[in-house]
């Protein structure tokens, strides 16, 4: 079972670059928008899948579903192809009418670094309560994570094989190494990387 690092409470706003800056739609307030930004291959296309073609998967007792939008859950794969080993899963659990709350364990991929946003409801990962707007980091060691609620929730599960590559950052932009980030930041003043619309 994957423990609980640490949990992140104060989530800053922040800003993102891909060859423009762009602020992140993240409702810290209502819970109900994340923007996950994912690696992809840069040398590849660069469209996304529309999230009308992500696949929804039951839990088991009709605890809910679960949205595959990168990687895999249960055999479903989502559309979205990403570079690297990622996983993307919105999930829904629904509050049990039998019982005062509702048990879901989740499988992880072993070695991953994984992440769950809670966007709505309480939750406890693993016994550890997680409040709405909270961001639960697990450790990489252990394959399975328990969530229980004693009312409705959704979770954004992220997990990524970890890549080991040097990161790099500075303002909006992250690269591999510091020369990657002055190319960038020239590139962005000369205007070489689009334009907003």
């Amino acid at each position: 079972m994957n423990t609980i690092r640490r949990i992140i409470r104060d989530v800053p706003q922040h800003w993102v670059g891909d060859g423009f800056p762009v602020r992140s739609l993240i409702s810290y307030a209502g819970g109900n928008a994340f923007d996950p930004f994912l690696l992809l291959d840069y040398a590849g296309p660069h469209s996304f899948p529309s999230a009308q073609s992500t696949r929804g998967v039951a839990l088991s007792d009709g605890a809910g579903t679960v949205r595959v939008i990168a990687g895999e859950f249960e055999g479903t794969k989502g559309p979205a192809r990403t570079f690297t080993a990622v996983n993307v899963w919105d999930v829904e659990i629904a509050a049990s009418r039998e019982a005062a709350s509702r048990e879901v364990e989740l499988a992880l991929p072993q070695g991953h670094t994984s992440l769950i946003a809670v966007q709505s409801g309480a939750v406890q990962i693993n016994g550890t309560p997680v409040e709405a707007v909270e961001l639960a980091e697990l450790d990489r060691a252990g394959s399975v994570v328990r969530i229980e609620t004693e009312a409705s929730a959704r979770l954004l599960v992220l997990t990524g094989e970890p890549i080991g590559e040097p990161v790099v950052g500075q303002g909006p932009f992250v690269m591999n190494t510091r020369e990657e980030i002055t190319r960038a930041i020239q590139d962005y003043q000369n205007g070489q990387m689009g334009r907003l619309s």
